[in-house]
């Protein structure tokens, strides 16, 4: 992408899934033995030149999440669709973003009279607010019922569509515009601090009435999205460099560190990773490995504390983790929620069965993954009379 306008076209519905070929799966399923590698074993840091100076981000240091209780791992999950809130499109919703917990969802929707954003709190619908109709999609939601929101304006250019990107906090009733221009707003700690992108820059919002304040790249380089914020104010990004997004680390105050990588999975080497959330003192995401025109994605988490990393094929490409060690897989026959030896089917709506293709767009799409693994939601999209509908779901696993 040579600017956020391509970022912004394109991110949307997809913010969080990769337009990627499942590879081969030579000798049969795959081994599901979770991996590890230490920083000796990895690959060295991009070559980057002189880090800008650091800067200082007030970030406020609010009570950690309750560490999440041992239990049995669950063995069936069941599918349902969240209720549609009175006066909504049930076919329009766009996208499925929740805290942490799992158990706030957001997602952008329509109704006779125009956009709106409607949350559900455990599975039962809780709000229902009016939105700008240049708002997109919910970027993320924080673990006291903060939004964040994202969406782009077309600009007044000729002979071409070009938009400037924009981004919202919904707190308490109150929609407020983040300050800046061509911004994206991408996560928020539990703190109300904001992470997200002022052009191809990172930057850090306090609050919904704070300016930006840049973090420090390498420079020449640029970075992008997913983005994650942990409530110590940590940041993790992508730094593109020679084609290949390399997650980096913002710990509060100061520069960017990479976050190790092997070098190749079974001869294939490894490219690009992205972050899907901080918590606990680890970092979840996912990296790709790549050769020959087909591509493969692990489930990943870093410790960064220790510069280490695990990972794990899993049964199926990896599209959603958890620092819990928790991830959902395509694999052949559906979705797979799997941990280490745990690999738990997660069905689809049951009046509408699944094309052979695992990336077809009526897979269902899981953007949320409790802690614990028992409460997923998401989106599937079906056909009705040749036009797509899009379902939003949960899954109790059990």
């Amino acid at each position: 992408m040579s600017d956020l306008n391509e970022l912004l076209a394109d991110i949307g519905d997809r913010a969080r899934t990769y337009d990627v070929t499942e590879r081969a799966l030579a000798g049969g399923k795959r081994r599901r033995a979770r991996r590890h590698a230490t920083l000796a074993g990895a690959t060295g840091a991009l070559a980057v030149a002189a880090l800008l100076a650091a800067v200082s981000v007030p970030f406020g240091r609010p009570a950690p999440e309750p560490a999440v209780v041992v239990s049995p791992s669950p063995t069936a999950c069941t599918v349902a669709e969240l209720p549609t809130p009175d006066g909504v499109r049930p076919d329009r919703f766009t996208g499925l973003t929740g805290d942490p917990t799992g158990r706030i969802l957001a997602a952008r929707g329509e109704t006779a009279t125009g956009a709106i954003v409607a949350i559900w709190i455990d599975g039962r619908p809780s709000a229902v607010f009016s939105v700008p109709d240049t708002v997109d999609f919910v970027a993320a939601v924080s673990s006291t019922g903060t939004l964040v929101l994202s969406g782009k304006q077309e600009k007044g250019t000729l002979g071409e569509v070009r938009y400037t990107g924009m981004a919202w906090v919904y707190k308490g009733g109150t929609l407020t515009r983040l300050k800046g221009q061509d911004v994206l707003g991408a996560g928020i700690n539990a703190a109300g601090a904001v992470v997200g992108l002022l052009g191809w820059s990172p930057v850090v919002w306090q609050d919904a009435a704070a300016e930006p304040v840049r973090l420090p790249v390498p420079g020449g380089l640029r970075t992008g999205h997913p983005m994650a914020i942990a409530d110590d104010g940590s940041v993790v990004a992508p730094i593109f460099q020679d084609g290949s997004a390399r997650l980096h680390l913002w710990p509060p105050g100061g520069s960017p560190r990479p976050l190790i990588l092997p070098a190749a999975v079974d001869g294939v080497p490894v490219f690009d990773s992205a972050v899907d959330r901080i918590a606990d003192g680890w970092i979840s995401g996912t990296f790709i490995t790549r050769a020959d025109g087909t591509s493969y994605r692990y489930a990943a988490r870093w410790k960064p504390d220790t510069g280490t990393i695990e990972w794990s094929a899993g049964p199926g490409r990896a599209t959603v983790t958890n620092p819990q060690g928790w991830s959902v897989h395509q694999a052949t026959g559906g979705l797979v929620l799997a941990r280490e030896d745990v690999a738990v089917d997660v069905p689809g709506l049951p009046d509408y069965p699944l094309t052979a293709q695992p990336f077809a767009s009526d897979w269902p799409r899981v953007t949320v993954l409790s802690p614990d693994g028992r409460t997923l939601a998401g989106v599937q999209i079906t056909q009705a009379q040749g036009a797509p509908i899009r379902h939003v779901l949960s899954w109790t696993c059990r």
